[in-house]
């Protein structure tokens, strides 16, 4: 029997925990197939492998979000969905690392680095005190890419309204087939953390356009290719150094370096220096968790139904005719809108946090090194001569302005350039480049192909969304314990709060908002494209920034964030009166469920 003063709500307290760490296995079989892809594997072994192996990453990928999750799952609806949006992500990259041809293998999968060809010119005047012979041969050359743009000039302005997608584009010029050939064995065996080279961190180049050819290898440049030729067949195909080399393509998710990934001039400008890079990541890191907290907070406020009564009593000061009607609507816009704010802040807080982690590490191991070099005697300090490098051009900003820069290019640049390319790569190889080779196969015309190849990416991108929210209110009935509901009644607080609306009750747009959201864009990227086509006049000003916020920002929340919000996006946080210090002031904590971090 309950003593007679027992507080109920220490009786009755659901149990908390963290997703299993067996939740990430899929990444040790990504690290495999990436281990496959390296030149130290024999090409034949790798082929048979990979396509041994990937079915099973991929099968394990998906599954996992439903098979390891927050606890009590029924109402941590809001972290699982974070927690499961990279699962779609991993099955990706296993279909595209797992069907790879050995061709494929050693075109797209071959660091270049950040030597462009201002090194090439760097490198050649450095030889003209030494070979004047040479000096007639390095202006004929430059005299000849210069002639062969011209020529591509008139090439480019009748490719410059073709559909635009988001296909890596490749860090260096185009080169013909057989110097590419020459120089594949020597790309996949550079190591893809070189020291900074001298050439700046932009290439003025004009990107190849979607309607192109699948480019050939680039050719290494001369230092970049002088740095491979030092290095004997031993050391490029080290152990470790192959481990290392997996373990960064592994977590290169934007491929930066990589020939499959964009050039440097196509993202963000990274930062000039390593404190002005500290600086910056530590403001975003900051900035991005204050935004995050404050668009948490006014949801879980509508979602109760205190917002739209503060938003009235403000109202009645005003002559408006219905303010309780127009509360109503303001509250549930402001919270909808915040779907979509709040992402793009968690996932700036995810990738500042790392970029800090990361060169935090690199800071460390170099202290750590030299320490040791330091306490050795000098005959074992030689052999402690290695020390990390961190290239400041791998880590430019995940977004590049996009809502201060939105019409700018119109909505093709605002998510094939603004918005983060995490997923370009895959996106890319398992959705349109087959799917516009097949399309041109059965006789469709060019832009046909690409815009079927640009309805499968979005396609896919709203797929990976829905897979993730599918996972997260998978079996909800199922995590409805007595002890959860005692604990929500001791605290007063209503079931509309902990559970969404069943399935069955929402509307089709409530259902499938996701996939009407992401299917949209395509088809304004044609009208887009159509219209520059007829009037021959980029998309920009403010009516390119009215365009584009129509489609992304407008069509946005009244459809994805309606549909996210019916499906329980904010459900399973606790009342913003219960809140605890460390869901204000700790990165991400605000998105924990109930029971943990509230007030008692």
């Amino acid at each position: 029997m309950l003593a007679p003063d027992a507080d109920p709500r220490a009786l009755a307290r659901p149990a908390f925990s963290l997703p299993s760490p067996k939740g990430l296995l899929f990444g040790a079989g990504l690290l495999a197939l990436a281990l496959l892809l390296q030149p130290a594997v024999p090409p034949r072994v790798s082929r048979v492998l990979r396509l041994a192996l990937f079915p099973f990453v991929a099968f394990l990928a998906l599954a996992s979000p439903f098979w390891w999750r927050f606890e009590p799952f029924a109402i941590s609806i809001p972290a699982d969905f974070r927690w499961a949006i990279f699962a779609p992500y991993g099955w990706l990259k296993a279909v595209e690392w797992g069907l790879l041809s050995s061709g494929a293998r050693e075109r797209e999968f071959a660091w270049v680095g950040f030597d462009g060809r201002d090194e090439e010119r760097v490198h050649a005047h450095s030889r003209e005190h030494t070979c004047e012979g040479k000096r007639g041969a390095v202006q004929q050359q430059a005299a000849g890419k210069t002639t062969a743009r011209e020529e591509d000039g008139g090439a480019r302005s009748r490719r410059a309204n073709d559909v635009a997608a988001p296909r890596p584009i490749h860090p260096l010029v185009r080169a013909d087939s057989l110097t590419a050939a020459q120089d594949a064995s020597a790309a996949n065996s550079q190591l893809p953390t070189p020291s900074p080279s001298p050439s700046p961190p932009f290439e003025a180049i004009q990107p190849p356009s979607i309607a192109d050819d699948p480019p050939h290898s680039p050719p290494l440049p001369p230092l970049a290719k002088a740095k491979v030729a030092s290095l004997t067949a031993e050391q490029r195909l080290h152990p470790l150094r192959t481990f290392s080399d997996a373990f960064h393509l592994l977590t290169s998710l934007r491929g930066i370096g990589y020939t499959w990934g964009p050039p440097l001039r196509s993202l963000a400008p990274p930062s000039p220096t390593h404190a002005a890079f500290v600086r910056r990541a530590a403001y975003m890191f900051v900035y991005s968790h204050v935004v995050s907290t404050l668009c948490l907070a006014l949801q879980v406020l509508d979602r109760d139904g205190l917002l739209a009564p503060f938003l009235a009593r403000q109202l009645s000061l005003l002559p408006v005719s219905s303010p309780a009607a127009v509360a109503d609507f303001i509250s549930s816009t402001i919270s909808r809108l915040c779907i979509g704010v709040s992402l793009y802040a968690q996932m700036n807080i995810g990738f500042e946090g790392a970029c800090l982690a990361f060169f935090v590490c690199h800071l460390a191991t170099n202290a750590l090194l030299s320490r040791l070099a330091n306490a050795l005697p000098s005959n074992w300090a030689k052999r402690v001569s290695w020390r990390s490098t961190f290239d400041l051009r791998e880590y430019p900003p995940l977004f590049d302005r996009p809502f201060a820069a939105m019409g700018d290019g119109g909505l093709a640049s605002f998510w094939g350039k603004r918005w983060h390319a995490l997923f370009r790569g895959p996106f890319t190889a398992v959705g349109y480049r087959p799917v516009a080779k097949l399309t041109r196969t059965l006789g469709l015309p060019k832009k046909a192909s690409q815009l079927a190849g640009v309805f499968v990416v979005f396609a896919l991108s709203g797929w990976m969304h829905w897979q993730a929210l599918l996972a997260a209110r998978h079996a909800l009935g199922e995590g409805l314990s007595p002890a959860l509901l005692a604990f929500a009644a001791a605290r007063s607080i209503p079931p509309t709060s902990l559970f969404p609306r069943p399935y069955a009750s929402l509307s089709f747009l409530e259902r499938h908002g996701t996939f009407v959201f992401f299917l949209l864009q395509p088809v304004a990227v044609a009208l887009e494209n159509f219209w520059i086509a007829k009037t021959r006049k980029r998309v920009g000003g403010w009516a390119g920034r009215i365009w584009v916020a129509l489609w992304v920002v407008v069509l946005g929340q009244a459809i994805v964030g309606r549909s996210w919000l019916a499906l329980g996006l904010v459900h399973g946080l606790p009342p913003v009166h219960l809140w605890s210090w460390e869901r204000w002031l700790l990165p991400t904590f605000s998105l924990a469920p109930m029971p943990i971090f509230m007030r008692s």
